[in-house]
């Protein structure tokens, strides 16, 4: 499998740098990029790039840490079958496919920031869910157990085992397939926050493409750092050994498919509240009459004020 994929990468990359035609670098010396000298510390004094860098990291702290621990908690949390690990994120990936061919309409009709809001909406609901679906047994202590369940002795399962002292009590009428709904708006909400969140980052760049690489890398380097800091509290916070499971991984796995993600998208929406308040008193302060209304804003993916004679930019 993994020479599989390997092989199918490499083919896809060799299409890519072969298929794909770039214009010559003739063809851009009359932008203005080309015509000064490039200069990356000016990025820090826009604000415009910390709020793209805030939202952008917060939208790939909600699809990475999602990826990574929804596995475990099919298996340990839910005690699913080993084959539903593959089936989760399947549909994850082809709701997310799904969601990005209607993407374009949607910021025409709604505008990045609804767009955005909508897919902060659809994740939240999504770590809901998973924070709230019951699993097809639990593993509880057996003075714990209840009377109106049905328990079996202590058993060694290859999904989950459940140690000496606990019993396994059985959920009845219990559905866990209906997670592959979590899934579904999952895939769509990722894919909305994240092709949103890219194209934010593309529009504070706009024509000053003197810094892009330095821009996209800055980026980059914040979603990273995030991503391997909460890992690395997400492992030193585990309750059972590095080397096997144990009871309290249930509950554990389930608080953080649900709180990291969820974490974060309520840390987006702040930013997202940050950027329109900034808008606001921007328009306040400069005497111009800005809209009262909701979260909205035009078909572009984020507006940009482009003030090339100052070092101040921001999204609108």
């Amino acid at each position: 499998m993994a020479y599989t994929v390997l092989g199918v990468g490499i083919v896809f990359v060799i299409i890519f740098h072969v298929g794909t035609k770039e214009r010559a670098l003739d063809a851009f010396k009359d932008e203005p990029a080309f015509q000064k000298k490039a200069d990356w510390r000016k990025w820090f004094r826009r604000p415009g790039f910390y709020q793209a860098g805030v939202i952008y990291m917060a939208s790939r702290l909600m699809v990475n840490i999602s990826q990574v621990y929804t596995p475990l908690y099919i298996l340990h949390t839910l005690h699913m079958s080993k084959h539903n690990i593959a089936i989760f994120p399947l549909i994850v990936y082809v709701s997310s496919f799904l969601a990005t061919l209607v993407m374009d309409r949607l910021h025409k009709a709604l505008g990045s920031r609804m767009t955005y809001l909508l897919g902060l909406i659809l994740v939240l609901g999504a770590c809901v869910w998973m924070h709230f679906q019951p699993g097809r047994y639990d593993c509880v202590k057996q003075s714990a157990v209840m009377s109106n369940h049905t328990v079996t002795p202590s058993v060694l399962t290859p999904i989950s085992p459940c140690t000496r002292g606990y019993e396994i009590v059985y959920n009845h009428n219990v559905h866990v397939e209906a997670i592959f709904g979590a899934a579904v708006l999952l895939g769509i909400g990722g894919a909305s926050v994240l092709v949103t969140s890219l194209s934010m980052v593309s529009h504070v760049i706009g024509r000053e493409t003197d810094n892009a690489a330095f821009v996209y890398g800055a980026m980059s380097f914040t979603d990273k750092l995030s991503n391997g800091a909460a890992i690395q509290v997400i492992q030193v916070l585990h309750p059972c050994s590095l080397t096997s499971c144990c009871p309290a991984c249930s509950p554990y796995y389930r608080m953080v498919v649900s709180f990291i993600p969820g974490g974060a998208a309520a840390f987006a929406f702040l930013a997202l509240v940050w950027i329109v308040s900034s808008e606001r008193l921007r328009a306040l302060f400069s005497g111009r009459c800005c809209n009262t209304g909701s979260i909205q804003n035009d078909s572009a993916p984020i507006d940009v004020h482009f003030k090339h004679n100052s070092d101040y930019r921001t999204m609108s």
